[in-house]
């Protein structure tokens, strides 16, 4: 069957509909097809035949989401690529051509069964190319890599490849006779910065002693008067290995940064801030008032007063520096436009009331026996994880690192959660009195899940895979954002819990902003007004709508009723008139008032 144009979903059920294919497989492959039209609402005519194109559509979709099991999705998945594949070249989700002798002895000494599976995919379609490893190519490689990408439905195909090529790479290191390829293992990011190494010793040792100074190593130094954290000094020096970068992009040699003095020279503070502004497509942005503002800090406290230079020349350079900086930086006001569209998805009470009965659903899976014993230990992490993140919004830094009798404390009637000052990022003390519902689950994760994953004296809540040190931050946000979006389809990281949850409060008690201040240990009022301007507008335009809405029906009176004469309805037909019947007294009635 041949196509003038893009082919369709509804092209494929036009073709698949007149054959005759064994057993069900016409049925199900058409009602698949069907499936997928209501899960992305949209009629098959529109959806394009293409599974590169549909397979970045069906990977924003979580199974249970929509009703629908995981092995389910998969079904439905693998018949409509099926039925692609009737009528245009795909790639076989599942291959099961035998390998020929020659793979099959290489596969054979993978030292990993997850090696010998993922390099048994590549091997298969190489065998029924007929292509053996004295014979294969890296065009060969090339050309499975682009049909993986553009005639596959399988789900994360980057990943699957990346592994392979990590697979591959490593048989060509460690397997005698494996064919002496190397597949190049593109970044996974546009990186913006040059290694440390590429730059004098010499300004990394200045660096170090700005770096010290901002976190109070010596109290008598010219430096900011509050001590940075260990986060904000890494931040801080990443700046600097950033802005250094872009200098040597403007055309500078890197050899020649020998100081900070040289790095944020007026010429070359100047010169930076123009690529970088030039980078960002010329639009203003946050990030650059960060990386100026970090640099003036640095030039005011350190460069400029080691140098000697006279006051007035202090400020005219300062102010300088502190005019492209304005120029180039937008200053952050409330929500970015990615968290406010994240937390739209949170306008449907269905969307709300899934994720916020997750905990317990999650803990439900766990308690069932039915999940692997790292896979339930996971699922527990982000229970309790969650259940805490609701109810005591913190930030997942603090979240991670709870400790026992230090951050969680056990009274009678049950748990507090405090953190001290010198453990929040803005130097608020926290304080959580967490309910009932709360504690249970603390208890119960305790004696259930955490007593038998110990190794050792620790007072971490959350462990790590040693049974010892506390869980890494990044571990256990990767697992609650997936297990989120995995279970209710929502997408969002572990900081959009503190915004989700202070946007459910708003929406039920509009203008309630000193009491959300309160939860959030936010130290100013302003802080919490910039922070959820306009989000809650919504609801306080519905809150309004309604008040009036009420004033208006309490006050709202009969409508008077007319007087006098009503008017006359229509003429009469003359010819009706004289057909009328007159009575006895041969006179017309007359008209009723």
């Amino acid at each position: 069957m041949s196509f003038s144009r893009q082919i369709t979903l509804a092209d494929v059920m036009k073709a698949v509909d007149p054959m005759d294919l064994p057993g069900t497989t016409r049925r199900d492959v058409l009602s698949a097809i069907r499936k997928v039209g209501e899960v992305l609402n949209r009629h098959p005519a529109e959806i394009p035949a293409d599974p590169s194109r549909l397979n970045a559509c069906l990977h924003e979709i979580a199974p249970a989401a929509i009703g629908l099991s995981q092995q389910r999705w998969s079904n439905v998945r693998s018949l409509v690529l099926k039925g692609i594949g009737l009528v245009r070249p795909v790639m076989a989700g599942r291959r099961i051509t035998k390998l020929m002798p020659e793979w099959a002895a290489l596969r054979n000494q993978v030292p990993t069964e997850a090696g010998r599976i993922r390099l048994g995919t590549l091997m298969r379609f190489l065998s029924e190319e007929g292509i053996g490893p004295d014979q294969v190519t890296e065009a060969d490689l090339i050309r499975y890599r682009d049909r993986l990408f553009s005639e596959s439905l399988r789900r994360g195909v980057k990943k699957t490849w990346d592994h392979i090529i990590w697979e591959w790479n490593r048989a060509v290191r460690e397997i005698d006779g494996f064919p002496q390829i190397t597949i190049d293992r593109p970044s996974g990011k546009d990186r913006k910065t040059l290694s440390p190494n590429v730059f004098p010793a010499s300004l990394w040792s200045d660096s170090e002693v700005w770096l010290d100074r901002l976190q109070g190593k010596d109290i008598l130094a010219d430096g900011p008067v509050r001590a940075v954290s260990e986060s904000t000094r890494k931040t801080r020096e990443y700046q600097i290995l950033y802005f250094a970068s872009a200098l040597v992009e403007a055309g500078l040699d890197p050899n020649s940064l020998t100081s900070l003095d040289v790095l944020v020279s007026p010429e070359n503070f100047e010169k930076g801030m123009r690529l970088l502004f030039d980078r960002k497509k010329r639009q203003k942005t946050s990030h650059l008032g960060d990386i100026g503002g970090g640099l003036i800090s640095l030039a005011r406290h350190y460069v400029l007063p080691r140098n000697g230079a006279p006051e007035t020349d202090r400020d005219t350079i300062l102010a300088r520096m502190r005019l492209i900086v304005s120029r180039v930086s937008q200053v952050a006001e409330g929500l970015t436009d990615k968290n406010l569209d994240r937390l739209m998805q949170f306008e449907s009470p269905e969307a709300v009331g899934r994720f916020l009965n997750l905990p317990a659903e999650l803990k439900r899976e766990v308690e069932s026996g039915k999940l692997p014993i790292n896979q339930a230990n996971a699922t527990a992490d982000v229970a309790l994880a969650l259940e805490i993140a609701i109810m005591a919004p913190v930030r997942n830094s603090n979240l991670s690192q709870i400790k026992l009798d230090k951050n969680l404390i056990r009274y009678r009637e049950g748990y507090l959660l405090t953190f001290q000052e010198e453990e929040v990022k803005n130097k608020q003390r926290l304080l959580f009195n967490l309910p009932p519902e709360t504690c249970a689950m603390i208890d119960w994760y305790l004696k259930t899940i955490r007593a038998n994953r110990l190794k050792g004296e620790t007072d971490a809540l959350f462990l790590g895979e040693d049974g010892l040190k506390p869980i890494a931050k990044n571990t256990l946000s990767t697992q609650i954002s997936k297990k989120v979006f995995q279970k209710t389809g929502l997408k969002f990281n572990v900081h959009l819990i503190r915004h989700a949850t202070s946007l459910m409060y708003l929406n039920q008690v509009p203008g309630g902003h000193h009491v959300l201040r309160m939860v959030l240990g936010h130290k100013s009022i302003d802080t919490t007004l910039r922070s959820y301007s306009g989000a809650e507008a919504k609801s306080a335009v519905a809150h309004f709508d309604k008040v009036i809405t009420g004033l208006r029906d309490a006050h709202q009176t009969q409508p008077n009723r007319p007087r006098g004469r009503p008017k006359t309805s229509q003429p009469q037909d003359p010819a009706k008139l004289a057909q009328a019947v007159l009575p006895d007294s041969g006179k017309l009635p007359k008209r009723g008032r």
